[in-house]
């Protein structure tokens, strides 16, 4: 099917916050910041794997800008939809800018990315080359925030009284030593709830939980090639559980598995605080 380019959607939301993809009332509405550009572009897909968005809309200036904000609001647009941007603007010179109008663009406060479905996974990366579009290039993840949690509570313990375990989900998990049938993933942590209470902890501190590519050095293609970023020190959505440490990550579902796990652990009497870099 033929995407179809619609040039602009008159606003219907008068402030463009908050930053993101947000369900309201009657479609989705979409803020993003950027200072450079002087052209933007929203991709609407279907599908995580669609190698053509369904529809694309241009943000005008005069009717989509304001400062530094760039907003859109789209009727048709939905929950469970798949969006990227483009941008144009300056290229090279003394700050530096690459706009590049060809190369898609993640939200950077997406709420969840539809990238590869298994940790290591490298399908359609090719070494030393990045993805600039298509169906292997990662896509933010349009959600409604329905999650319920009902009897969850703000635990507060004092900070002289915290004794603080770190961990990582996947290096905590992965292992068949570590006993849980979810390894390597967020429920696998709720397996270990109860290691955790014998422990006597008060807070369990995660390394990155956020979306980071695991892969970037067989991007780079260097000496460190074979090699994965484990800690992930890399972050791409600050905003966003990382997909490769859910049993399922296709249409945000590694939101809800987050949300069950803090949600476990406040149960359980245990704090979870996030590493951010």
């Amino acid at each position: 099917m033929p995407m179809k380019k619609r040039e602009h959607v008159i606003p219907s939301v008068p402030v463009p916050v908050p930053y993101g993809a947000r369900v309201v009332g009657q479609g989705v509405h979409f803020s993003i910041f950027s200072r450079h550009a002087t052209r933007v572009w929203l991709l609407l897909f279907d599908h995580a794997e669609d190698e053509i968005p369904k529809e694309e809309f241009e943000l005008l200036p005069d009717r989509n800008r304001l400062g530094d904000l760039w907003h859109l609001h789209v009727p048709t647009a939905r929950a469970g939809q798949y969006y990227v941007y483009r941008m144009d603007g300056p290229r090279d010179g003394e700050e530096g800018h690459g706009f590049d109008p060809g190369q898609w663009l993640l939200d950077p406060y997406a709420l969840a990315i539809a990238g590869q479905k298994k940790w290591g996974a490298s399908e359609g990366i090719v070494p030393g080359r990045l993805i600039q579009k298509g169906r292997h290039f990662p896509k933010g993840v349009i959600l409604e925030d329905d999650f319920d949690w009902t009897g969850d509570r703000t635990l507060r313990v004092p900070l002289n009284q915290s004794i603080i375990y770190e961990a990582s989900v996947r290096g905590y998990t992965a292992h068949p030593g570590a006993g849980t049938p979810h390894p390597g993933t967020y429920r696998g942590l709720i397996g270990k709830i109860p290691h955790l209470q014998e422990l006597g902890i008060t807070t369990l501190e995660l390394l990155p939980t956020q979306e980071f590519n695991e892969m970037e050095l067989l991007w780079e293609n260097g000496a460190r090639r074979d090699l994965r970023n484990f800690w992930g020190y890399s972050t791409l959505a600050f905003f966003a559980p990382n997909g490769r440490f859910a049993c399922s990550n296709r249409h945000g579902e590694q939101v809800r598995e987050f949300k069950e796990m803090v949600l476990a652990m406040h149960k359980a009497g245990i704090e979870v605080i996030l590493d951010v870099v």
